[in-house]
């Protein structure tokens, strides 16, 4: 064994009965945690190693690991810890007996220690006294007795056992010196033995077979004894081959005293009949004898008189008279009040139902059979007393924080001359709770049982309590103690509710991490929160710091609706009582909008293409996102009418498309062989409309105009005048309807007034194309003025739109 050496024993972590492991010496003796000493052990849970110090032969032997759960010891094993491997130990109940002259019979048990080596067989050594020669014999190691003979007759021998076994042999074991029987040639034989029974004496000489009538029932004693003063005699009974034994408190035994032995059979049955054998132990001198039956019955016999009887008030009786014989009829009962009582059958009780005082008797059985034999019983005490009563009923609350400490009392009157202690058990949820009495982890569950006696009073009161000194959430429940009754099935039960108060934990959030969804998706987001605490805890969900929803309660869930983009954000669950708070993140949810698009990135709503001779080859329309496999892509012409999906010769058609994330609408145009006939059979310019629809009802409508050349433009619309401070009037309009903002290049503004009737001009202005007003300074006082406004883009020029004469006052 070296020094620091260290052996660790563990269980199964998800083994969730298994509680703790602990290490034990040869002794027994839980090993100590403190580092000073040779021999040490660390604790952790599901864990134990112990360490070794110091190369100390002391230490060696056979340490155990424990491993232990609330109800008691799970599982043990038994490690040797040695310097070197050790031999077996010395074989165990040798003994050796003389058989004749030239035989001796050994027998012997396997070593106690070590367990765990495995023996390969034993070596049997025949060592005579007066000479230092020996004999062996090796046998196989399922053999644990041998006869040894050609021996010398009148010699003393010893005899030797040795184990071997793969770590070698171990010690050999010797008995006591035994000498061999004589040679009968030299012995002074016994010639005749004496045989006398209560009735009769006879003299049988050797090997003489005398037959004897025994009846059954009777008490039988027969006598062996030597009829010469021979100093060696020793008379022995045997029945059969078997020595009868001379234990006295068996039904048939032997008394040996020198030179006689006496055979007695206290009540002679069928299983004693046959041969006995009466021989002188060392003369070897025989006599036989056969005893059987006169009458060939078996006599009637009680086998165990009635037991005294301790019952409760109310309660059955039964007593029980077990019988044998031959012939037997029935068993009657007697009580010593001469009160009347049923016969019963042989092998059936007496049953006495809903006992009251007045069945406080003695009781005893008397069987017959038809010839008039009779057996009669001992009479039997039975006395009644009150049934026990739970005095603690009804439905007790308790309420304890965590790790304080709770105790049950239930108490019991029981009569004072009840010899029978009640029985109570404690109860969990209706399932029996074994306490173990024993510190777990530094916390105890103890059953306690005291008795309270008063002196004067009929009654003692018995205290039962269960303590434990920390609650702990598993001890939650409703727990009983429930009182049985010795006679019957009835029982009395009080109820103890006992709760363990705690703040909330473990905490459970779903789902989890980051989620992402479509706001046209047709699902809802359901959020669950749960947890444990008690009392119950006031849950809360909050959305980016703000409550959304809260209740007292042990599980709390909340709706997210994507189509409200807004939803998106942090979703934080907390629960709280007046223990605690748990706070645990839940996820973060987060609301996309699909990407729609048109053409390619030029593209824009409410834009225009213009194809020329050329036609493209596909304008496409297209949704990508989360949750738009439902959705619906589809061109329509101005006219509002959906495009065919048929291809033709004077007109696009649409093909529909799917994959992955992306739903799309292709619009295109049949090839046409040259460019005049692609020209002159192009028809349905305008604005083309995609209309996408989801799941969710929810509808888009993207525009793009298609044009052969480049559209001119709509007037613009709602031209007006504002007269501002001084000689300032401010112009303002509108776009034109039906055509691509984006696509107008500037706009002009002309400025006429008005002389004669006649449209003077006065001045032009360009103004940007995103600007839909223009301030005129200075302009002159006591005049009509007129503005006009025009559209400009690369198709040309649109109509003027002329605004109301306007007269600016004189200031």
């Amino acid at each position: 064994m070296e020094a620091t050496t260290s052996l660790t024993c563990y269980t199964n972590p998800d083994c969730y009965e298994a509680d703790s492991v602990e290490w034990l010496d040869q002794n027994g003796n839980r090993i100590t945690i403190s580092k000073r000493e040779d021999v040490y052990q660390e604790l952790s849970d599901f864990k134990s190693i112990i360490y070794f110090n110091s190369k100390n032969l002391s230490l060696e032997g056979f340490y155990l690991c424990r491993g232990r759960i609330a109800e008691g010891v799970v599982k043990q094993i038994k490690v040797g810890v040695f310097d070197t491997p050790p031999v077996p130990g010395e074989v165990s109940s040798l003994s050796v007996t003389a058989m004749s002259p030239s035989t001796v019979h050994t027998k012997w048990q396997p070593p106690l220690e070590p367990f765990s080596l495995k023996v390969l067989g034993y070596t049997v050594i025949v060592f005579p006294n007066n000479t230092i020669e020996y004999d062996t014999f090796k046998v196989a190691n399922t053999v644990t007795e041998i006869t040894i003979d050609n021996l010398k007759a009148n010699s003393a021998y010893s005899i030797g056992v040795y184990v071997s076994s793969t770590t070698g042999s171990g010690p050999a074991s010797f008995t006591p010196s035994i000498l061999t029987h004589r040679n009968t040639d030299e012995l002074q034989r016994c010639l005749s033995l004496t045989l006398s029974t209560d009735l009769f004496s006879i003299e049988l000489e050797e090997l003489e077979t005398r037959y004897l009538p025994v009846p059954f029932g009777t008490r039988f004693t027969i006598k062996c004894a030597c009829s010469i003063q021979a100093s060696s005699s020793r008379p022995l009974w045997y029945h059969g081959t078997t020595e009868v034994t001379t234990d006295r408190n068996q039904d048939q035994f032997q008394e040996n005293i020198v030179k006689e032995s006496t055979l007695r059979i206290e009540s002679f049955s069928k299983e004693y009949t046959g041969l006995y054998i009466c021989q002188d132990f060392f003369s070897e001198t025989y006599v036989y004898l056969l005893p059987i039956n006169a009458r060939n019955i078996e006599l009637p016999s009680v086998l165990q008189p009635p037991m005294g009887y301790q019952a409760e008030l109310k309660s059955n009786i039964l007593l029980h008279c077990p019988v044998r014989g031959d012939g037997l009829t029935s068993i009657h009962w007697e009580a010593r009040s001469g009160s009347s009582l049923p016969s019963t059958k042989p092998g059936h009780p007496l049953v006495l139902y809903n006992v009251g005082l007045e069945r406080e008797d003695d009781y005893r059985c008397r069987v017959i059979n038809s010839e008039g034999d009779e057996a009669v019983s001992p009479y039997a005490v039975v006395s009644i007393y009150g049934t026990p009563t739970l005095t603690t009923t009804g439905v007790h609350k308790v309420v304890v924080n965590v790790t304080q400490s709770v105790e049950f009392t239930c108490q019991v009157a029981v009569e004072t001359r009840a010899v029978h202690t009640p029985q109570l058990l404690w109860f969990k949820d209706d399932k029996q709770y074994n306490v173990t009495n024993v510190a777990i982890r530094g916390r105890k569950v103890q059953s306690v049982h005291d008795v309270e006696t008063t002196a004067g009073s009929d009654k003692d009161i018995h205290n039962y309590k269960l303590i434990f000194d920390e609650a702990l959430i598993r001890d939650i429940g409703i727990y009983e103690c429930r009182l049985f009754h010795r006679v019957g099935s009835t029982h009395n039960h009080a109820t103890f509710n006992i709760s363990v108060q705690f703040k909330p934990q473990n905490m459970t959030v779903s789902p989890n991490g980051r989620y992402q969804i479509s706001r046209y998706s047709v699902y809802n987001v359901m959020l669950r929160c749960i947890v444990n605490g008690n009392p119950l805890p006031l849950m809360v969900w909050s959305h980016n710091g703000t409550s959304v929803r809260q209740q007292v309660t042990k599980q709390l869930e909340h709706m997210i609706i994507p189509r409200n983009v807004s939803a998106s954000g942090r979703y934080v669950c907390a629960a709280s009582n007046i223990l605690g708070t748990a706070t645990q993140s839940s996820l973060e949810v987060h609301i996309t909008d699909p990407q729609i698009s048109v053409g390619d990135e030029n593209f824009h709503n409410n834009s225009y293409v213009t194809i020329g001779n050329n036609y493209p080859q596909e304008i496409v329309c297209s949704l990508n996102g989360i949750g738009v496999n439902e959705a619906t892509v589809s061109w329509y012409y101005p006219n509002g009418l959906e495009v065919s999906t048929k291809e033709g010769l004077s007109g696009p058609y649409q093909v529909h498309r799917s994959g992955g994330r992306t739903i799309e609408a292709v619009m295109t145009w049949s090839p046409l062989p040259d460019a005049t006939e692609r020209a002159s059979s192009f028809s349905g310019e305008g604005f083309y409309r995609c209309h996408i629809r989801t799941i969710v009802e929810v509808e888009l409508d993207y525009y793009l105009g298609v044009y052969i050349t480049e559209p001119v433009p709509s007037p613009p619309i709602a031209i007006t005048l504002r007269h501002e401070i001084g000689a300032s009037l401010n112009v303002t309009w509108g776009p034109p309807i039906n055509f691509p903002v984006g696509f107008i290049r500037v706009y002009t503004i002309r400025h006429y007034k008005i002389e004669d009737d006649e449209y003077v001009p006065v001045e032009k202005r360009l103004v940007e194309k995103n600007a839909h007003s223009y301030v005129f300074h200075r302009v002159q006082e006591g005049v009509q003025h007129v503005f006009g406004v025009i559209a400009e883009s690369n198709g040309g020029s649109s109509p003027m739109i002329l605004s109301y004469p306007t007269l600016v006052p004189v200031d």
